[in-house]
């Protein structure tokens, strides 16, 4: 293993005794100086309070938690005068996969210090999930943020190595702490990966962890490598850091992991062809296609462009390739550029048997990056091919996460607004972003994007360790996708943005660049209500519903048309519901052969009398035919896990009998009688048969479970001739796969295609923020889950569209959940029974607001600020096409009152300008450009700018 440098203490006299080792069957102890570090069985490093974990997944995805419970091995590696290596393995608590834990431990004379590289390694066929870390095991009572220090350790002391941390723990008025240099994160939660939070409530933080979730096969490992001491104070930690080496010694991080070798690019960077968009952004590409340049200017004299190039430090840059089952690094693509007859610049290259052709263009508002890959060996390939930009880091940048969250890059580390830290077993390292788009802020503006007509696995991210702004894309490519055989392509832009507003702004250029993608097409605007026929619902129009969804029949369609709500039938065409009533339990095999009897054309016994049909009507025609068309189609679409199961489970929760419910499949409608075929082909259409039988007209679809089982992998080749889209790989075996969210998009891109063109929409329960793709297909969106927890990736998302929500918990009937969507322009909803949910005086209250907002449309760029970092705003409304709205939300749970300053130019308002609150109907006014506001706990006020 790697021994991380020793850390030295010159003339630290209580360090200056001999160094002992001792080993016994049960404990290691190992003495540096007047600390004695023991650890045992239980893998606890005493004093210190540290002890390793493994949390994960295994190959099924069933959660396990494993534990140091035996060491079984020992031995002296050096017993020298001035050095002591130990070298030990332990088991680990019961469960599968099995794992094993390994540590080689150091201490070094003069030092009180302890060296510890430790890895955990898959001992069992097969692949999953596993996130390795440290943690303590007592309760810290207090702990230090590089923002918030101890009191005798300034925020300076904080930078002197790239990694270097400490906490406090026990008694904060003792100092008692712990100084760490690590390759690993350090004082990170597995789940969020966002670090320790402000005002945390005291317990058992992590200490040192393991970047992200890895997908692990037999004999593959996890480590992370780290020197930690105990101290009295925040001097000795400050001298310890002075006098260590260690710095050196730390592996550069890379697209969630460590590399062993520099990413730096050492060679000459002479610039050869350039690149300029109207708005000032420059590129600069060598011959061989590494970036030479990068800068902005907003006018025409050279002389005044500003460099975002690293000074020093340089990475590599550019089109960048790792073969992922080959191993080794991400290598610069290299070939020869050229300049075409139309002014794009072309690079070509032969690289790992891969053909890469790139074409650059600079348009009015950003660079374009079209790349096709093309295998030449005949082989499957995995590949992650990366874009990077080089970019300065003597300024921290600003990351937008998101409409409501940023961060300063002042740490080493990846930035990414990933749906999830868990990650899943697909690609290099089970990440994508999710967002289309990515911001970098602060010494200059500078942004990437993917359209959402791509679907691809994909991240954006900034390494402010390497200095590298970058775009990933994970890729399999093997000759039986008949579409692009043994080919994959990516498209990327890099454009700058309007200065001061960082993400936002981000989102505003990138709704221009892409219009197509948010276009509003629904006329009305209202809120979802499900089930039934809204006849029944008494005084429905003062509910503010306009899109009903599950249409009770006919009568219910007509009614709608009559009276000015959109009528959608309901239809879940991504995923299989099978009952298995008759079992108390039932296996995946269970499932398969209850299917594979259904569809047997030679069946002659009755299908029996189910309560639960799924997806039989009786519009539909004889239930023995149907039915067997259903069973055919999900065979032929299903999803199978590694070890050749179904994704998704057979439970009784939701009916009170066993039922395997969604299980997600491959809905891609190109497949000869498979899932996406039988609803597009034949449930459609007989469905709008049925629908408008009494002379209503449906107006689309409802699509509900959209994205249950979005990271489903689809193994099975004979679907791959049928992809459209890109095969991603799985982790484990690097083998080609197709993520179930993506033969989602290609349902919906053909539903969308047929429908649009006869004035019809498509309404979704969407419920996720996995990947971003789908959302542009749809016309509204829908969450009967999440939305509080999704509000900024749900608003993003739609931009001018309608987002709606459900009620489903006791809490939604409540007046201040009702008032809550009107913090985004969020509409809510109901069920047509009038009953459920249901808060009709509040409903009166706010919907009409709420669907006011939705008419205006809202913009990223709110025009107004906040002196208080608990208030949020946001802008409804162009002051070019109709009234202008701000809605201002105290997001703490205290009153409180702040300062909101708006700009009157671009909102097209005087000062003093008067304005009206619209959930009291209270008149405002203006305080030359400021407002002042005074809001309850979580509560939201609306403001109409009358001018």
């Amino acid at each position: 293993m790697f021994v991380l440098l020793l850390l030295s203490l010159l003339g630290c006299p209580s360090h200056a005794k001999d160094l002992a080792v001792s080993i016994s069957e049960h404990e290691i102890k190992l003495q540096t100086g007047d600390r004695t570090y023991t650890i045992g069985d239980d893998g606890n490093i005493r004093p210190l309070g540290m002890r390793p974990n493994i949390a994960g997944t295994d190959a099924t995805g069933k959660g396990i938690w494993l534990l140091p419970a035996k060491m079984t091995s020992a031995a002296v590696l050096a017993d020298d005068a001035d050095r002591k290596v130990v070298a030990a393995t332990w088991d680990l608590t019961e469960g599968a996969p099995k794992y094993q834990l390994e540590l080689e431990l150091e201490v070094n004379a003069g030092s009180p210090a302890l060296t510890v590289a430790s890895r955990v390694r898959r001992m069992e066929e097969g692949g999953g999930g596993c996130y390795y870390f440290w943690a303590f095991t007592r309760a810290v009572t207090q702990y230090t943020t590089p923002t918030h220090p101890a009191r005798s350790f300034a925020p300076t002391q904080w930078d002197i190595t790239p990694r270097a941390r400490w906490m406090l723990i026990a008694d904060p008025k003792a100092e008692i702490g712990y100084g760490v240099i690590s390759d690993g994160r350090i004082g990170r939660a597995p789940a969020s990966g966002q670090g320790i939070a402000e005002g945390e409530v005291p317990g058992f933080p992590y200490l040192l962890c393991t970047p992200r979730t890895s997908y692990l096969r037999q004999g593959q490992s996890l480590d992370v490598r780290f020197i930690v001491f105990d101290t009295l104070s925040a001097a000795q930690v400050q001298e310890v850091y002075r006098s260590s080496q260690s710095a050196q010694s730390i592996r550069p991080y890379f697209d969630g992991r460590y590399w062993d070798a520099s990413l730096q690019d050492l060679g000459p960077r002479i610039p050869a062809h350039n690149l300029r968009t109207a708005d000032g952004l420059a590129v600069s590409l060598t011959e061989d296609g590494r970036i030479a340049g990068l800068s902005l200017d907003k006018g025409d004299n050279p002389a005044g462009r500003k460099s975002l190039l690293p000074v020093t430090d340089f990475p590599i840059s550019g089109l960048l390739l790792r073969d992922f089952r080959a191993g080794g690094q991400p290598e610069p693509v290299g070939g020869s550029v050229t300049r075409l007859a139309d002014g794009a610049v072309q690079q070509q290259a032969l690289v790992q048997g891969i053909e890469v052709t790139a074409n650059y263009r600079a348009l009015q508002d950003r660079i374009s990056i079209n790349v096709q890959l093309h295998d030449t060996t005949g082989e499957d390939r995995a590949i992650s091919a990366y874009f990077a930009l080089p970019v300065r880091k003597d300024r921290p940048w600003e990351w937008g996460d998101s409409i409501e969250a940023s961060r300063i890059t002042r740490n080493p580390d990846e930035y990414i607004s990933a749906a999830a830290d868990t990650g899943y077993p697909a690609g290099a390292n089970g990440t994508n972003s999710q967002y289309p788009f990515a911001s970098l802020s602060g010494p200059a503006e500078i942004g990437l994007a993917i359209p959402l007509d791509e679907p691809r696995q994909c991240r954006l991210v900034y390494n402010s360790e390497t200095a590298q702004f970058y775009a990933a894309f994970d890729l399999a490519l093997t000759a039986e996708t008949r579409q692009f055989p043994s080919s994959a392509g990516f498209s990327l832009s890099i454009f700058t943005f309007e200065p001061g507003w960082g993400f936002r702004a981000c989102a505003d250029k990138y709704y221009r660049m892409f219009p197509q993608f948010f276009e509003k097409r629904v006329q009305r605007d209202g809120g979802w209500v499900c089930w039934g026929n809204c006849a029944d619902v008494p005084d429905i129009a003062e509910l503010g519903y306009a899109y009903h969804w599950g249409l009770r029949g006919p009568e219910a369609c007509k009614w709608d048309n009559d009276h000015g709500i959109y009528a959608f039938p309901y239809i879940e065409a991504t995923n299989m519901h099978q009952t298995m009533e008759e079992y108390e339990t039932a296996t995946s095999d269970d499932v398969i052969k209850r299917l594979e009897w259904i569809a047997d054309p030679a069946r002659t016994e009755p299908i029996p009398k189910w309560k639960y049909d799924h997806p039989y009507a009786a519009y539909l025609g004889d239930r023995e035919a149907v039915l067997r068309r259903s069973a055919t189609a999900y065979l032929k679409s299903l999803i199978y896990d590694p070890a050749g199961h179904i994704y998704g489970s057979v439970n009784s929760g939701e009916w009170g009998f066993p039922v395997a419910k969604y299980v997600p499949c491959n809905a891609n409608p190109a497949i000869p009688g498979g899932v996406g075929d039988f609803f597009l082909n034949f449930w459609l259409p007989r469905t709008q048969e049925h629908m408008e039988s009494t002379g209503g007209r449906i107006d689309g679809i409802a699509m509900d479970n959209f994205h249950v089982g979005d990271t489903a992998l689809g193994r099975r080749r004979e679907q791959f001739a049928y992809s459209t889209i890109p095969l991603t790989f799985d982790t484990s075996t690097g083998e080609p796969a197709i993520l179930k969210n993506f033969t989602t998009y290609e349902w919906t891109r053909e539903a969308a295609r047929r429908l649009r063109p006869q004035g019809k929409f498509i309404i979704a329960n969407t419920c996720s923020a996995q990947f971003p793709f789908t959302y542009q297909l749809l016309d509204i969106h829908g969450y009967e889950w999440n939305i509080g927890g999704l509000a900024p990736f749900a608003r993003t998302l739609a931009y001018h569209k309608p987002v709606c929500s459900l009620p489903v918990q006791e809490a939604h009937k409540e007046a201040s959940w009702i008032k809550w969507h009107l913090r985004y322009g969020f509409m809510p909803g109901g069920y047509a029974n009038y009953q459920t949910l249901l808060n009709r005086d509040a409903m009166k209250r706010y919907t009409p607001i709420a669907r006011a907002l939705q008419a205006a449309g809202w913009e990223p760029i709110t025009a107004a600020r906040s002196r208080n970092r608990f208030v949020g705003i946001e802008r409804f409304g162009d002051p070019g096409r109709g009234p202008v709205y701000l809605t201002v939300f105290n997001r703490s749970d205290s009153p409180l009152a702040t300062l909101v300053t708006v700009d009157l130019e671009r909102l097209g308002l005087s000062e003093n300008a008067p304005l009206l609150e619209a959930t009291t109907g209270e008149a405002a006014t203006l305080d030359g450009n400021r407002l002042n506001v005074s809001l309850a706990p979580q509560d939201v006020q609306v403001f109409r700018l009358k001018e």
